[in-house]
């Protein structure tokens, strides 16, 4: 996820003597900053199919998603606990902005692009990523595609009872 990589160049960063020039511009398709598509706040009925406690995001935080639900949503949620699927966005969408903040802090440009990517290419040395509305130059580029939609490998996206996808809800 895009929550992740922002997390491991924040830890890279901070690892070094000197930090680099640099400029991270990141694109984000969508109004939600790291949720990702199937973790939107859209019904907190439909849950997580893991264990609170069996999630984080940060390898150096384990536990981390029960931590910041605890601290803002639900105090008495414990490690066993299926909570909703939305809480994770929150927490995927905190972790994104922190570690944003962390990066600024270190000297870097950040810029956040809401818009989606619509191709990459090789431009002399660097890289053209174009969205709808313009191009933008890069020396590297990473893409987090989240989990995207689902194929029709059995050919039945045509049955009116045919759900693809369960999200948004």
């Amino acid at each position: 996820s895009g929550a992740s990589l922002l997390i491991e160049l924040r830890r890279e960063l901070e690892r070094l003597d000197i930090v680099p020039d640099m400029h991270v511009t990141v694109f984000e398709k969508g109004p939600d900053d790291g949720k990702g598509f199937a973790f939107r706040a859209d019904d907190d009925d439909l849950l997580l199919n893991t264990q609170a406690g069996n999630m984080t995001v940060d390898s150096d935080e384990p536990g981390g998603f029960l931590g910041w639900v605890r601290q803002h949503r639900d105090a008495s949620a414990t490690p066993l606990d299926f909570l909703p699927r939305s809480w994770l966005g929150g927490y995927l969408e905190h972790q994104a902005r922190v570690a944003q903040s962390r990066i600024e802090a270190l000297g870097v440009e950040f810029t956040l692009v809401h818009d989606e990517v619509i191709d990459v290419g090789d431009d002399d040395g660097g890289l053209t990523v174009l969205t709808s509305a313009r191009s933008h130059q890069s020396d590297f580029v990473v893409l987090c595609t989240g989990t995207g939609h689902p194929g029709n490998p059995f050919g039945l996206a045509a049955r009116d009872s045919y759900v693809a996808s369960p999200y948004p809800v």
